[in-house]
């Protein structure tokens, strides 16, 4: 069985990645120091981000490594 790494398919508009320049079809290979192998990874170590604090996060572009920064923000229920 393969482990997928995780790669980004869509950005949402004015969000922090957006605001942090990822791109769709960049792959995460790290967050917050932590390395990124699967997308088990990802979601572990999302979870141990805070909002408001920038972290650093490198993604794999074609074949070079960028060496970004992005803040998390808490997503805002809309009311209905």
């Amino acid at each position: 069985e393969s482990v997928r790494t995780p790669s980004i398919v869509g950005i949402t508009r004015d969000g922090p990645a957006a605001v942090a320049e990822i791109h769709p079809g960049d792959v995460v290979v790290s967050l917050g120091g932590r390395a990124i192998a699967s997308v088990q990874n990802l979601i572990d170590a999302i979870y141990l981000l805070e909002p408001d604090v920038a972290v650093d996060i490198r993604v794999l572009r074609g074949t070079e490594i960028k060496a970004l920064k992005i803040t998390p923000r808490i997503k805002q229920r809309r009311e209905t």
